[in-house]
C-alpha cells in the first residue's frame, strides 16, 4: 500500500483502535511503544485487546479518518 508508515509513527496517542488486514478490531493503542535506534528497527506498540491483554505488535499500517489504524503488512 502506497502510505504505509510503522505502526510505531502511527500511535500518536492511547485509544487509537487498530484492525487487522480484514478490518476486524483487533485492540486500541495503549501510550506506550518502543524504537531501538540502530537504522534497523521498525519500532512497536502496545495494544490493549478487548480481553483486557495487552500485547507488543509491529509492523505496517495506514490511519484512516474516523476508523483508526488499519494494518497492511
Amino acid at each position: 500500500m502506497k502510505n504505509r508508515k510503522s505502526l510505531y509513527y502511527l500511535a500518536k496517542n492511547g485509544g487509537i483502535c487498530v484492525y487487522d488486514m480484514n478490518n476486524n478490531l483487533i485492540g486500541k493503542t495503549t501510550n506506550y511503544k518502543a524504537i531501538a535506534h540502530d537504522g534497523k528497527s521498525i519500532g512497536s506498540i502496545e495494544i490493549e485487546f478487548s480481553n483486557g491483554e495487552l500485547d507488543w505488535i509491529s509492523g505496517y499500517g495506514v490511519f484512516v479518518v474516523g476508523m483508526g489504524i488499519k494494518i497492511v503488512e
